[in-house]
């Protein structure tokens, strides 16, 4: 998505977070997701009353949250983890963000 941009995935959120608003009545979504800082441009687009909160933790205790994360995640669709790649890339993108 960093290739080809975030804006088409935010515009299926929104009708995603609609279909789910419709279904369950007036209210306001709390999107936790840290992610979201590699596209505020496109985010803003999509949702021009967004309001942001930032939550600092410590690097050291997220960094390797996140990369057992990607771990988990990846484990089905791979028959051999490289945890050093993943750790390179997890911080890179963290770095970049």
């Amino acid at each position: 998505m960093d290739k080809s941009g975030h804006l088409e995935a935010y515009r299926f959120h929104k009708r995603f977070l609609q279909d789910l608003q419709y279904q369950n009545g007036p209210g306001r979504w709390i999107l936790k997701r840290p992610d979201h800082i590699y596209a505020f441009s496109e985010l803003l687009e999509v949702y021009p009353d967004a309001r942001f909160v930032f939550v600092h933790r410590d690097p050291l205790r997220v960094l390797p949250s996140v990369a057992r994360l990607t771990e988990i995640l990846r484990q089905p669709f791979t028959r051999k983890i490289d945890r050093l790649q993943i750790g390179r890339q997890v911080s890179d993108r963290w770095v970049l963000g």
